[in-house]
């Protein structure tokens, strides 16, 4: 994939139609308490949210949890969670917002993220990457409280592959 330059002399993804046929999200969970959290986490890419649960789990404390969604999903409603139906491309991550969000559940307590890795057409050509760049460029140690009273998403940002400036 190539990039154009910008008026602003930015470098910006060049536009693509290569389909998104799988997304590996993982995410880890702080193993301070009370850092684990059973209300639903979203993932906000192409101008749609997907939803991550698996049989009904949340995030444990001091955990990695990853999900899939497309080819090899293994996330609860998959099929209403494929970014194959309706079709996404490369170019959608692009143009759009990517995110986590926490769906605040009740009397849930904040869910503390460590850090988060989501990955476009893992093992592929078109492979892409994105994380917590914000939390990662504070060093060591640095997490985020999502709450009703911290905030509820946090955003990703390109880490790695062909959409490089």
């Amino acid at each position: 994939m190539t990039t154009t330059a910008s008026p602003a002399g930015r470098r910006q993804p060049a536009r693509s139609t290569a389909p998104i046929t799988q997304i590996r999200v993982q995410v880890f969970t702080a193993g301070e308490a009370p850092a684990d959290t059973t209300g639903p986490i979203h993932l906000g890419l192409g101008g749609r949210e997907f939803r991550l649960v698996k049989d009904g789990a949340g995030s444990t404390r001091g955990t990695q949890s990853t999900f899939t969604l497309g080819e090899g999903t293994d996330v609860g409603h998959s099929w209403m969670n494929d970014p194959r139906a309706p079709r996404l491309t490369l170019a959608d991550l692009a143009h759009r917002p990517l995110y986590l969000r926490l769906e605040k559940a009740g009397f849930e307590p904040p869910w503390l993220l460590e850090r988060a890795l989501l990955t476009v057409n893992p093992g592929t050509d078109t492979e892409i990457q994105f994380g917590t760049r914000c939390l990662a460029e504070l060093g060591p140690g640095h997490k985020l409280w999502l709450g009703a009273d911290q905030g509820l998403a946090v955003h990703l940002e390109h880490v790695r592959g062909p959409l490089a400036r």
